[in-house]
């Protein structure tokens, strides 16, 4: 479980990573590209749950198969993104080591893989909890179908809102919809509440995910931004993927469940007090230039 939970993080960073790069329209329009993911993923939890109460675990198997293969061919077709012959676009390790001192750099992903430690501990413990109520494979997949689902129209409509409201200030709004979630999660007594707060994906994930993408891209120097990007990804999503299923078993197993939701609750309240700092930083640095425009 554990590798198998790291493998899916780092192929999720690796693959959004390589969609950003193909081509400059797909990356302009992202969340369109990613709100189908989200159709996917819900379709299929509906379908798997039900087919596992009907046919059982071992058929899921052969059919896992035949999709991989599917997936495999699919990838097998698509270009791979062109590598640059300008040796200036090639990053080097002093390249990487300037990343890695940037301070603002460390500071967001830090914060980001608090949250996505969090996001991937909620999800490897949701079915559990189902299970614990009574739910079956159907309630389960429902949960994670409202949970993609949710995320659809808000991957439509991110790009629009960053436009409207400063990133730091969404970046708050959906580190305080994590602690909210994770607190909902551990003191839920019915299924349909925990099935019901898939719903909040809508803020969790599709604000997170853009948020992230956009604040590093502003502390990334011009020259490192894919870079940047890749390195960030693989941290917050790998990474965080690898801590949440290692050592979330193990603290479960030590605490419980719900103990170990409302410990990954305080770890958020630690990304809101980091979201409000950056937020207000940022504010600061702002009055800052504008009072140095206005003297000169």
């Amino acid at each position: 479980m554990p590798i198998a939970g790291f493998l899916r993080s780092s192929i999720v960073s690796l693959t959004d990573s390589w969609i950003l790069e193909i081509d400059p329209t797909v990356k302009e329009n992202y969340g369109k590209v990613r709100a189908f993911g989200s159709l996917g993923w819900g379709i299929s939890a509906i379908i798997i749950g039900k087919w596992i109460d009907s046919m059982g675990w071992t058929s899921l198997g052969y059919v896992h198969l035949v999709l991989s293969v599917i997936l495999l061919l699919t990838v097998m077709s698509v270009k791979d993104v062109e590598k640059s012959s300008d040796p200036e676009s090639k990053v080097t390790m002093t390249h990487l080591k300037s990343l890695l001192m940037n301070r603002n750099y460390i500071y967001i992903v830090t914060l980001f893989t608090l949250l996505f430690i969090s996001m991937q501990m909620y999800a490897m413990f949701m079915p559990l909890l189902i299970e614990a109520k009574g739910g079956g494979q159907v309630e389960i997949g429902m949960f994670f179908m409202i949970s993609s689902f949710s995320e659809i129209p808000m991957f439509f409509f991110t790009k629009k809102l960053i436009e409207k409201m400063r990133v730091t200030k969404i970046l708050i709004i959906s580190s305080v919809a994590f602690v909210i979630k994770l607190s909902i999660a551990a003191f839920a007594g019915q299924i349909f509440l925990l099935v019901s707060i898939g719903a909040m994906n809508i803020v969790t994930f599709t604000l997170t995910l853009f948020a992230a993408k956009q604040l590093v891209d502003e502390v990334s120097p011009d020259n490192l931004k894919t870079s940047a990007q890749t390195i960030a990804m693989s941290i917050y999503f790998g990474v965080s993927g690898f801590i949440a299923y290692n050592f979330g078993g193990l603290i479960s197993d030590q605490i419980g469940i719900k103990s170990t939701l409302i410990l990954q609750a305080a770890i958020c309240l630690i990304a809101v007090a980091m979201s409000v700092r950056y937020h207000v930083r940022g504010l600061e640095k702002d009055h800052a230039v504008q009072v140095q425009k206005a003297i000169s």
